[in-house]
């Protein structure tokens, strides 16, 4: 082909046609239906009625919390009608600062991640939900998450609020508000929230014990096995989970560890691999650089590193991976 005809068919091929539309008849339609407010009205009334589907189908908390959006510390998204501890007063009480509600713990999510989700400490859930053993906690269970950290306080016989605010350095006003105490009557056995009040350390190991906590706040988007690829769009085995999440966002240590190996991989881009007893290690990748270096220890909780968009990802996310002997396995089976 010539140059000349090259470029007639460039010419030709790069022309945008506008589409035809045919005349409509207005004569059939009241004039008031063709005004812009009708039009608008229509529009909103619509996206209503898209709404109140999606809600009723899936619910207002899966609608409103749907993406790697972290609910900010005050925000409460219940299912149902806010719920206060066990033996606490009536509900002609006015609304108190910790509000609580419940939900069930769902296949992809675990105890710790709805503590970082709700920017809670674990001890909070550990203690409003009465779990004295996290490696018990599956998938079903039906936990309740308060507005604020605190811990739960049963009363036992003979104390008074005044005694118990002195126990935990809260005013009495606060106490009854924060839990909607009209009359400042308790009774044996009665449970009150504490807010403010945070489980120790040596409480929190003890409960547990060697579980691994989830390493960052967000939606997991990608489980493990065999899952579609839209990047290459083909069907892959994922050998961990993807976690959504902020841009830069704080990566935990999952468990007590050793970091074994860190670098740049030309998937999961930059990455720490930790340590762990029981022949475990733990893979983070799609993190923003590295901060550790190999053999230096590392504790749960800690800061390993952040979320960045280094290697093969589409987005903001975290790939993690346990390993047992060398071979990959399902993180939730440890995960807590």
């Amino acid at each position: 082909m010539s140059e000349v005809t090259t470029r007639a068919a460039l010419k030709t091929t790069s022309r945008v046609y506008e589409p035809v539309v045919p005349p409509v008849s207005v004569r059939s339609f009241p004039a008031s239906m063709l005004s812009d407010g009708f039009y608008m009205s229509c529009l909103f009334f619509t996206m209503g009625l898209i709404m109140l589907a999606l809600v009723f189908f899936y619910g207002p908390a899966r609608v409103m919390m749907d993406g790697p959006i972290l609910l900010p510390a005050t925000s409460i998204i219940s299912d149902e009608s806010p719920q206060k501890p066990t033996g606490g007063a009536s509900a002609q009480g006015s609304a108190r600062v910790a509000d609580f509600y419940r939900g069930v713990l769902a296949p992809d999510e675990t105890l710790s991640l709805l503590a970082l989700r709700h920017r809670l400490s674990l001890g909070t859930l550990l203690s409003v939900n009465k779990i004295d053993d996290l490696s018990r906690v599956r998938p079903g269970l039906r936990y309740i998450i308060p507005g604020m950290d605190g811990i739960l306080h049963r009363v036992s016989r003979g104390q008074t609020l005044e005694k118990i605010s002195d126990l935990y350095g809260i005013s009495v006003e606060e106490l009854s508000y924060v839990n909607g105490l009209l009359i400042p009557q308790l009774h044996d056995g009665q449970e009150l929230f504490i807010p403010g009040k945070l489980m120790s350390d040596e409480e929190i190991a003890k409960i547990t014990g060697k579980s691994f906590l989830f390493p960052v706040p967000g939606r997991v988007r990608r489980l493990f096995g065999k899952i579609h690829n839209g990047l290459t769009d083909s069907l892959v085995f994922n050998d961990g989970i993807d976690v959504a999440t902020l841009p830069n966002q704080d990566v935990y240590a999952a468990a007590n560890g050793k970091v074994a190996a860190a670098g740049l991989h030309s998937l999961y881009g930059y990455y720490v691999i930790l340590e762990h007893k029981g022949r475990l290690h733990s893979f983070y990748g799609y993190l923003s650089g590295i901060k550790m270096h190999v053999g230096q220890d590392v504790q749960r909780g800690e800061v390993i590193g952040n979320v960045g968009r280094s290697g093969y990802t589409s987005g903001q996310w975290l790939h993690f991976s346990i390993l047992h002997k060398n071979k990959p396995v399902d993180p939730f089976k440890y995960l807590r």
